[in-house]
């Protein structure tokens, strides 16, 4: 909220042991941060985590709301709630045939070139074998 709200990071820029050694040791800039949530802001950057607001605090108070009972939250998910529907996967070509499918093997095209590799690799195996 601090970057969003002022452009430039609430610690500075630099090198990482730089930023950490500030997050650390010093408060965050947050010159020119809308003075209506400059409060909640600097409340979530508090040093000490249990000052801190949850997330949930967070976004009630920046929507100007209570914070709401868990049963609420509930409700209202489950009743505004639409479940995402998984898309049925295309159906899947099975490698070998079929039982009870008689297996032909794709035929290679019958070309001059494809011709003479296959009458050489056939002559290979005869001589090989001999």
């Amino acid at each position: 909220m601090a970057y969003a709200g002022t452009g430039r990071p609430p610690f500075g820029t630099g090198g990482v042991a730089e930023v950490v050694y500030r997050v650390i040791n010093h408060a965050p800039v947050l010159d020119g941060l809308d003075e209506r949530i400059r409060p909640l802001v600097e409340r979530a950057l508090d040093k000490d985590a249990a000052r801190r607001p949850t997330a949930q605090q967070l976004m009630d108070r920046m929507l100007g709301r209570a914070e709401v009972a868990v049963g609420t939250a509930t409700r209202v998910v489950s009743d505004t709630w639409t479940p995402v529907v998984p898309q049925s996967p295309p159906p899947v070509m099975p490698l070998s045939p079929t039982p009870g499918t008689p297996s032909r093997p794709t035929p290679l095209p019958s070309t001059p070139d494809v011709d003479l590799v296959l009458l050489g690799v056939i002559r290979n195996v005869a001589v090989s074998s001999s």
